[in-house]
């Protein structure tokens, strides 16, 4: 077994992106800080909540003073696919109208770009089933269905 990146160099193949950040707390930090600036650019004073929070990770304020959950997921440019746990599928689905899922890309130079989908599970992902702790989902698609915040 040799690593990609090696066979790549020594063969002058353009090695396909990572599916997965090398230091993942790293990535989730920069996704988090870019969420929390676009919330802040659009107005609104988020907060971010424990890292153990069981289903969303900010809450901010709606224009209509509503009270918004949002889940952040932050994946490098190119990735495959994103995990999302049962607990935040489960709360996206019993917030429907106030969850909001952050999908972050961050590219080689940590730059990121932000999109929105709001109501990310309802008709999209299903009730999780009994015994199952998290369901991969498709970043690509999801992030065609997500829009600029708003």
């Amino acid at each position: 077994v040799a690593p990609a990146g090696l066979v790549a160099r020594l063969t002058g193949a353009e090695p396909a992106p990572p599916s997965r950040a090398a230091d993942t707390v790293r990535a989730e930090r920069l996704a988090v800080a870019a969420v929390m600036a676009a919330e802040r650019a659009l107005g609104r004073s988020p907060v971010e909540l424990a890292r153990n929070n069981k289903g969303y990770d900010l809450e901010t304020r709606a224009a209509d003073g509503r009270l918004m959950f949002i889940e952040v997921k932050g994946r490098v440019a190119g990735a495959d696919d994103f995990t999302v746990t049962a607990s935040e599928i489960l709360y996206g689905l019993n917030n429907a109208d106030r969850h909001v899922l952050a999908m972050v890309e961050i590219a080689d130079d940590d730059s990121t770009a932000v999109r929105y989908l709001y109501d990310p599970f309802t008709d999209r992902a299903p009730e999780p089933g009994i015994g199952e702790h998290d369901r991969r989902l498709n970043w690509p698609k999801y992030w065609t269905l997500a829009s600029n915040p708003h």
